[in-house]
């Protein structure tokens, strides 16, 4: 996961030859950002549970956040440019997925599970499993 991560960066790296880190975070936002979410939630952590593959797919983000400001000297903050440059954190995102998932499951939210979720007549292992329809348009609501 991290690897092809850092692939799509270097290939934003040689390919997009402007200095605008606006350009640049569009970029990132648009190429490399839905892939880093697609893959982060493989590398889902517990709570208690150490997680190298979601640390690695941090770095990337940070990585990104460097190239798209060009600071690449030592003192400069990461943190700061992430917030700079209004990205939130992969971990951030998937809380939101597990809360958004959550929120539907239980109803918290006007969707209606029998057009969207749909139960498998499989089973792995141990677990049940369930297929999930793509909802087209969700409104999620604030906290």
């Amino acid at each position: 996961m991290t690897a092809k991560g850092y692939r799509t960066l270097g290939f934003l790296k040689r390919n997009l030859r402007v200095n605008s880190p606006t350009l640049k975070a569009k970029a990132y936002a648009s190429i490399l950002r839905p892939q880093l979410e697609y893959y982060s939630t493989v590398w889902d952590p517990r709570k208690g549970v150490e997680n190298s593959g979601s640390y690695n797919s941090e770095m990337v983000q940070r990585r990104a956040a460097r190239w798209a400001l060009g600071r690449y000297q030592q003192p400069a903050s990461v943190t700061e440019m992430l917030s700079e440059l209004n990205w939130r954190t992969l971990e951030q995102s998937r809380v939101d997925a597990r809360l958004t998932m959550y929120r539907i499951t239980n109803n918290l939210v006007e969707v209606n599970p029998g057009d969207n979720l749909r139960s498998s007549t499989r089973r792995s292992r141990h677990v049940h499993d369930h297929s999930f329809i793509p909802i087209s348009s969700l409104f999620i609501l604030e906290l």
